[in-house]
């Protein structure tokens, strides 16, 4: 059984084991798979992180816990390390039900040196200052699959449709498609124009749990949609490309853009069009 595979709630055991001001540390495995398991962590009931439990502890290989190798470590952002309790909260990634932890609140010296001095590797949720060099600026989503975290398009806000087209860019894209139609129609020609999808909006059932979505409202529709309305002739691939990746992989896994399956698709109703 893969470690991606939905695990019942009895295969996992573990415990978040103490925080202070600035730092967690905890231990989790599956029971039936050797594989390391990952733990989403929460504060103040906030999904801020996904964490690998692969780091070694003596007292857990000493009680035969795989090998000593199920810990997470993790240095907790900036931004709460304020000198106030947060509440902690770790909980098993694609458990069902889910597999919490503990929950506890931070306190204590912020410079306890009785804790793992090396750090887990930790997907943030968030833009944040890396840690250490293990620290990724990736979403891990399910199945394993990497999606953009602190981007400079902002699609972390594009999918929760957090980012707002203002009057001025509509009123930018207005000008640019009327000119580019007009020039097209004085060659006697049709002007299309395409909107290539993000892999967020193509692959959404791989994106972690719990982050907001709002498609509707990701700016390349809103764009869309206000253009549609002003007579332009925008098409979209998302249908085309969605279907097929029912069927096929149509991105990479690990990266952002569409593989040959998901460029040839896109290629098809292009011609089409």
């Amino acid at each position: 059984m893969s470690q991606t595979s939905r695990t019942k709630i009895c295969d996992f055991e573990g415990r978040l084991d103490r925080c202070t001001f600035n730092k967690i540390e905890g231990w989790a495995r599956d029971k039936n798979n050797d594989d390391p398991v990952f733990v989403n962590i929460f504060i103040d009931g906030g999904l801020i992180c996904t964490v690998v439990a692969d780091l070694f502890r003596r007292d857990l290989q000493a009680k035969g816990k795989r090998n000593g190798y199920c810990t997470i470590a993790v240095t907790l952002p900036e931004e709460y390390v304020d000198g106030r309790r947060h509440s902690i909260r770790a909980v098993i990634l694609h458990s069902e039900p889910q597999f919490i932890l503990g929950n506890l609140a931070n306190h204590g010296n912020a410079d306890d040196a009785s804790f793992l001095s090396t750090q887990s590797t930790a997907f943030f949720y968030r833009p944040t200052a890396p840690h250490s060099n293990t620290t990724a600026t990736a979403l891990l989503g399910r199945d394993n699959w990497l999606f953009l975290a602190a981007d400079s398009n902002r699609v972390r806000d594009q999918i929760a449709g957090r980012f707002p087209v203002s009057p001025t860019i509509k009123d930018n894209y207005r000008k640019t498609f009327d000119e580019r139609r007009r020039k097209f129609r004085d060659l006697g020609l049709p002007y299309l124009f395409f909107i290539a999808p993000t892999k967020e909006r193509i692959c959404a059932e791989h994106l972690p749990s719990g982050l907001p979505i709002d498609f509707d409202m990701m700016p390349a529709n809103v764009i869309r949609r206000f253009l549609q309305e002003d007579g332009s002739d925008l098409i979209s691939l998302d249908t085309a490309l969605r279907d097929e990746h029912s069927r096929h992989e149509t991105f990479y896994r690990t990266d952002t853009h569409w593989n040959y399956i998901g460029a040839h698709r896109a290629y098809q109703e292009v011609i089409k069009a």
